[in-house]
């Protein structure tokens, strides 16, 4: 009998995916635990199964009927005590096929905090988990307190909720100089350059075209010949027409570098942090860029303004005149004085969301739901 399943929407690279990755560690044989895929393997799965996570995946998008039978057929077979959803079409899925297959404790994960105008489905697939939300799930895991307004807002069950913030490891190494401009040189980027990051999926809640207007505005500023910007995420690549098109454009020079396994060695390339988002729930890659000691900037947006003590790095969502002035003010700061505020940011990720902590909350919940976290 299994203790825990882990029902996702797939195994693709993702917060909530990075985010189960950290949760479950590494498996020296102490966690009774699997994890389920609703839409095929990925490379989180790979990821998994090498800390000793065992991994089982249906596919919805091929064959949706045959997935439900299979998936039903896995749970019924590995008879779990509970089982914890992630993302809304896992908490649907999940939740309903775990009721029926006789599952006695259900989790769902909730991790949005927007209610998005352009995609009918999931305001419709909302509008069910609202009403599920009374009958299936023991408790409802919000990954911040915004993402718990909106969801009680629309009709989600206000007595079954748990907020539980993510965490994050300390990086197992941190680059020498020497390696850190080795590898900016690999990318073409002058050791006097300055590089702005932006991590993330090219889409428009992610704001990468605000990103890329305000680079316009800084660039009548006094910068433009030592600032490179570096994007890194699903389809941040040169296979992108849209983006491309923006790029080309672009009167400051842009480094695509698309999806990446190791972030880690991505962000210490950076010099200073940019999160555009126009909706967060709790930005998992800002949290990321500050315990790689790095000044970050971000639009205001879930709860970026908790994560980021000084408002004065907070930008208005959705505007790049607001977005280029910040950026502006932490160029002018110096080298020295954002080393310091970089400092600062890794400080407060280990003293407020370390991975022991996230991991602590999780089990607590789960031996005592009835108390809410």
């Amino acid at each position: 009998m299994l203790d825990t399943l882990h029902v996702i929407t797939g195994f693709t690279v993702g917060g909530a995916e990075k985010v189960l990755v950290r949760l479950l560690g590494v498996n020296k044989g102490q966690q009774n635990v699997a994890v389920l895929s609703l839409t095929g393997s990925g490379p989180v799965e790979s990821e998994l199964e090498n800390n000793g996570i065992a991994t089982y995946s249906v596919n919805f998008k091929s064959n949706p009927i045959f997935a439900a039978f299979d998936a039903f057929r896995i749970i019924r077979k590995l008879k779990p005590l509970k089982i914890q959803t992630w993302l809304y079409h896992a908490d649907l899925i999940g939740g309903v096929i775990g009721k029926c297959a006789g599952v006695p404790s259900i989790f769902w994960n909730v991790r949005s905090t927007h209610l998005y105008t352009n995609k009918g489905h999931l305001n419709f697939i909302r509008k069910i988990l609202a009403i599920l939300s009374y009958v299936i799930p023991e408790k409802i895991i919000y990954v911040s307190e915004s993402a718990k307004i909106l969801h009680e807002k629309i009709g989600y069950s206000s007595g079954k909720f748990a907020i539980i913030e993510n965490g994050f490891e300390v990086p197992t190494k941190f680059m020498t100089i020497e390696e850190r401009l080795d590898r900016r040189a690999e990318l073409g980027i002058k050791s006097d350059e300055i590089v702005i990051g932006g991590v993330g999926r090219f889409c428009y809640e992610k704001g990468f075209d605000v990103f890329l207007k305000s680079l316009e505005i800084l660039y009548d500023n006094n910068f433009p010949d030592k600032i490179t910007v570096v994007f890194a995420g699903t389809n941040m690549d040169k296979n992108n027409e849209e983006l491309l098109k923006a790029i080309l454009s672009s009167k400051i020079k842009i480094v695509l570098l698309g999806e990446q396994r190791n972030m880690e060695n991505i962000y210490q390339i950076f010099d200073i942090f940019c999160l555009s988002s126009r909706t967060e729930a709790f930005p998992n890659v800002l949290c990321e860029a500050m315990m790689f000691k790095l000044p970050c900037i971000a639009t205001d947006c879930g709860d970026v303004s908790k994560i980021l003590s000084s408002t004065q790095f907070i930008a208005t969502p959705g505007d790049p005149v607001d977005l280029a002035r910040i950026m502006n003010c932490m160029l002018l700061y110096g080298q020295k004085k954002r080393d310091q505020i970089g400092l600062e940011n890794h400080m407060s990720i280990l003293n407020n969301y370390s991975i022991e902590k996230m991991r602590s909350l999780y089990s607590e919940l789960y031996k005592n739901p009835e108390r809410a976290v």
